[in-house]
């Protein structure tokens, strides 16, 4: 009995000890903004060019049948290697280029009801590798 005892205290000092030292690796992550037809590097040499926006989203202070959506066309770029793509608010805001993730994160600014000027976007991107 005494040496189930000691055989299971040692057991669970070795899983707390093992817990504590673990470590969980976390991926470098970015916040990018950038503008239409205004390249962001980051210093791995990842590019992000936004091209153009279809901006469908419900304004603010209308009423809507549908939430609406953004479409941001945009490439990336890095070493050579390139891919033009589609990201969308708020259904597929995520793509996988090469070693990166790469995440719409937000639109700015928010239309707003009965406002025709067109905006000056700005993108954010949460870019991981």
């Amino acid at each position: 009995m005494k040496a189930m005892m000691r055989l299971l205290l040692i057991g669970l000092i070795s899983l707390l000890v093992l817990g504590c030292t673990s470590k969980t690796e976390q991926n470098p992550s970015f916040i990018v903004t950038t503008k239409v037809n205004q390249a962001s590097r980051l210093e791995n040499n990842l590019a992000i060019d936004v091209r153009s926006v279809n901006d469908s989203r419900c304004p603010q202070g209308c009423e809507c049948i549908w939430a609406g959506e953004v479409r941001v066309y945009l490439n990336l770029s890095d070493n050579g290697n390139s891919m033009d793509t589609c990201l969308v608010l708020p259904s597929h805001p995520t793509i996988q280029f090469l070693n990166y993730s790469v995440e719409l994160k937000d639109v700015a600014p928010y239309p707003i009801c009965d406002n025709q000027s067109t905006p000056d976007y700005i993108f954010t991107f949460q870019v991981s590798y």
